[in-house]
């Protein structure tokens, strides 16, 4: 076996890693609101996603992957990690670790952050003010719930099915000092503790479960991905409830959404 020598990532190689990131998601479509920008940059994400996947060749959806890691291969993982896609960091529900990083791999991607424009839209269109309670569904890496924690000023809850992503994003968002509970469980089948100003579904589903409904304060939103499960069509659902307890939502289609959930079947309603 070749041994292979770690590159730490130069102090350099970050900053303008994540300047450009921030130039380039403030041009992504849709993207309008510079505080939301200026959170989501904020947030060192490349050290919530030490390895992440690539695509390789031409095929989409891609089926065969490289596996980087940002401790041997730093340039390489801080493009993929701070550019406009997706970031895959997890393929058929296997564990990364024990895998050997710089090699291909075949899947399909079973945990995923979304693309930074995606999640610049979500909390514009949320709106989220200072004190406000916010919540997760599918949370992931946490990296999301790390800006809302940012934008909020408070702690903020992410909810992962996966106990591996949510165990990673536990410890890595700690370390980061970042105000933000990850709780490992299934967000379809409902929100954890009492009522929420904000709630951000990072999965797309058929139905708006009742469940999260049932868990929106008076004068918060919801906001969703709604889909048919047919590759290109989806939707963004945003519901609000008034002071009177009165729930109101808009269906909008968009450029993009966030992929189905990936726990068996969908809970019928």
């Amino acid at each position: 076996m070749t041994e292979t020598t770690s590159t730490p990532a130069r102090p350099d190689s970050v900053t303008t890693a994540r300047s450009a990131f921030a130039t380039a998601l403030a041009q992504e479509p849709g993207v309008h609101d510079p505080v939301v920008v200026a959170a989501l940059a904020r947030v060192p994400r490349h050290q919530l996603v030490p390895r992440l996947f690539v695509p390789l060749g031409e095929d989409r959806p891609a089926r065969r992957w490289r596996l980087l890691d940002l401790a041997d291969e730093p340039e390489q993982h801080l493009e993929a990690c701070y550019g406009m896609d997706q970031v895959v960091v997890q393929l058929d529900g296997r564990p990364t670790g024990p895998l050997a990083a710089g090699r291909e791999y075949r899947g399909v991607p079973s945990g995923q952050s979304s693309g930074a424009g995606l999640l610049a839209v979500s909390l514009q269109g949320l709106r989220l003010a200072p004190g406000e309670r916010f919540v997760e569904l599918g949370a992931c890496t946490g990296y999301l719930s790390a800006a809302a924690a940012d934008l909020t000023g408070r702690q903020t809850t992410g909810v992962e099915i996966d106990r591996e992503l949510a165990r990673d994003a536990a410890q890595r968002l700690a370390a980061l000092g970042a105000d933000v509970r990850i709780v490992a469980r299934d967000g379809l089948r409902g929100v954890p503790d009492g009522e929420w100003d904000a709630i951000a579904a990072s999965f797309a589903v058929r139905h708006i479960p009742a469940a999260w409904l049932q868990r929106l304060a008076p004068g918060g939103r919801l906001r969703t991905t709604v889909t048919t499960g047919a590759p290109g069509w989806h939707a963004t659902a945003l519901v609000r409830r008034d002071e009177n307890g009165v729930l109101s939502g808009r269906l909008t289609a968009e450029r993009w959404g966030h992929v189905p959930d990936r726990a068996a079947g969908w809970i019928p309603l």
